[in-house]
């Protein structure tokens, strides 16, 4: 078996306003690559994909406030595996 590559990234967790968009959105990037979106239909399901991953679950807010624009919940840079960022929806590859 294979090991993962770990890759040092800047996730970025953002509530979307804006109409016909999935509400939260989780954009993940290092100086090297962009790893693509993940857009999730609720804040439980965004906390489930989060809170499966070690490094990011202490980081997963557990209720948020209406807004009327978009804004980041969270930026962190963290170390994931390709398992890792593909859990989460990202292309790690």
């Amino acid at each position: 078996m294979t090991e993962s590559k770990v890759h040092s990234v800047t996730i970025v967790v953002q509530h979307i306003s804006e109409s016909g968009q999935k509400p939260y959105r989780v954009v993940a990037y290092s100086d090297k690559r962009n790893y693509g979106k993940a857009e999730f239909d609720s804040l439980d399901h965004l906390r489930r994909a989060l809170l499966a991953i070690p490094v990011l679950a202490e980081q997963v807010p557990t209720s948020e406030k209406a807004r009327e624009h978009t804004y980041i919940i969270f930026r962190s840079i963290v170390d994931l595996t390709d398992s890792q960022l593909a859990q989460i929806g990202l292309n790690p590859s």
